[in-house]
């Protein structure tokens, strides 16, 4: 569900975060014992270092089979805490793509099963689907392992009528998962001041990650829903006006808020922290992958494990869905537009951008402000998508 919430001005203005300074970046939070990072790894960064080998031998397949002309793909789910890869693949595959596979199961372990549909024939199917109705779907998604389609209803709206149109004109198999709990609702650091850094919070909701535009202006990425229209002005907390909404598309929950300055930075640790990292490049992730969130009401939290990619949440989508793999609040209102990121030694790498909780996913705790609804996963949009659909680029420090 979408986590908007406006808070009153008299509450907001005693959650002010302190600025951090601008000239380094600062030392980043002490790492958690061990035993508290999924899969045993020793640190965050070792974690996300095996993630990106195993996303990095899933792309080299698929570009092997790309250039074959082998269109067999259907899914890959790259749990870096897993024994091995998950590659699920239909019909037989072409000598290119399996060269490509046992090169790459040479450098990280990688197990292919049958796919019994394409990424592409689930994507599309998806969308159809998705467009059937913009109120009865809460959610419709392709199964992580290709087998065909769950479509969720929003509360109330089961349809056995639509349901039977549904299986019928499917050209995939489509599974009705019941009925979610909510509805969804928009996702709505405490003072930031320019040049502002991504997980930034803003009157309604949080800041994305900071982009560059061919003609040199700067602006964040943001969820479109935690604005009613470009040409908006933006505050923080404290009543005072950090920029502007720019490009707005509703369909994919994407925006962008102009800013007078901004940097290459990300919040870190806490909802009150002051400490930073650098932001050093952008990429996608695959099924099975974790993510970190830096929402300005939850701070950060990191664990989130990708549970669905390509999904429709009601009118909106595509968007990618993840769960914390402890069972722990991550994300709550005020949230959206967060920036979602992997670690690396020298910072983060951009990878979301925060737009709902999932309704099945809610707590009754919260990580962070209390007093919330909370959620211990949702949905982010893909910010090289993001990115795409506003011709900027991600700025890097």
């Amino acid at each position: 569900m979408h986590l908007r919430k406006l808070l009153a001005a008299a509450l907001l203005g005693t959650l002010a975060l302190t600025t951090a300074p601008t000239t380094s970046p600062a030392l980043a939070d002490p790492q958690p014992p061990a035993d508290q990072i999924p899969g045993g790894f020793p640190t965050w960064e070792a974690l996300f270092a095996e993630q990106s080998k195993r996303n990095d031998a899933v792309a080299a397949i698929r570009v092997a089979a790309d250039s074959a002309g082998d269109t067999g793909y259907g899914s890959a789910i790259a749990d870096p805490t897993a024994s091995a890869t998950v590659l699920r693949w239909k019909g037989a595959r072409k000598p290119a793509t399996q060269a490509a596979i046992n090169t790459q199961n040479a450098i990280t372990p990688i197990t292919v099963l049958t796919a019994a549909y394409t990424e592409t024939e689930l994507a599309s199917e998806v969308t159809r689907i998705a467009g059937l109705s913009t109120t009865k779907f809460y959610e419709v998604e392709p199964k992580s392992d290709a087998s065909g389609i769950t479509v969720t209803w929003n509360p109330g709206q089961t349809d056995p009528t639509l349901a039977a149109q549904v299986i019928a004109t499917s050209t995939v198999a489509v599974t009705f998962a019941g009925e979610s709990i909510e509805q969804p609702r928009p996702l709505s650091r405490q003072a930031d001041a320019p040049p502002y850094k991504a997980g930034a919070r803003t009157d309604t909701c949080t800041a994305g990650f900071p982009i560059n535009y061919p003609d040199g202006r700067s602006a964040m990425l943001y969820a479109a829903h935690c604005a009613t229209s470009s040409g908006l002005p933006v505050f923080d907390s404290s009543g005072r006006k950090m920029g502007v909404i720019g490009e707005r598309n509703v369909a994919t929950d994407v925006a962008t808020i102009t800013f007078p300055a901004t940097t290459g930075h990300i919040w870190d640790g806490g909802v009150q922290s002051n400490l930073y990292k650098s932001v050093k490049a952008v990429n996608t992730v695959g099924l099975g992958n974790l993510v970190c969130v830096s929402g300005s009401r939850s701070g950060v939290t990191c664990g989130g494990q990708v549970v669905a990619i390509g999904v429709n949440n009601g009118s909106i989508g595509p968007l990618i869905r993840f769960v914390s793999v402890d069972n722990k609040p991550m994300i709550g209102e005020g949230d959206s537009g967060a920036p979602a990121y992997t670690i690396r030694p020298d910072g983060v790498t951009a990878v979301g951008i925060l737009s709902s909780g999932y309704g099945a996913y809610k707590t009754t705790t919260c990580t962070g402000e209390s007093g919330r609804v909370c959620y211990k996963g949702g949905h982010f949009i893909d910010a090289q998508q993001a990115l795409a659909r506003v011709h900027g680029t991600i700025k890097t420090s």
